[in-house]
């Protein structure tokens, strides 16, 4: 998803300042150029993770009708209907 890689970037973007660019006798740059991008960063990894688990949890959901799942699900009819693997199940929860 592209909030992976988003949030894989801003994890990279601290690195790469403090190797070529952030002189230590400014920490408004260091907090700027450092802090912010990897709290952002976690953020969108966060929010990558969290768009696979509601894809998971909602595929045998009706869009037409409204009624998502946001936190929760019926996995075993997922199972059931959908003959989803409990690994894929697992490792969608686990991820998240």
């Amino acid at each position: 998803s592209v909030f992976f890689c988003e949030g894989c970037l801003l994890f990279l973007w601290e690195p790469f300042f403090k190797q070529y660019g952030v002189d230590s006798k400014k920490p408004d740059y260091i907090y700027g150029l450092g802090t912010v991008p990897v709290y952002l960063g976690g953020l969108f990894f966060l929010a990558g993770c969290y768009l696979g688990y509601f894809e998971l949890i909602n595929m045998d959901s009706n869009v037409d009708t409204g009624r998502l799942n946001f936190l929760w699900c019926d996995f075993k009819g997922l199972r059931e209907k959908l003959n989803i693997q409990f690994s894929s199940i697992g490792g969608g929860g686990g991820y998240f």
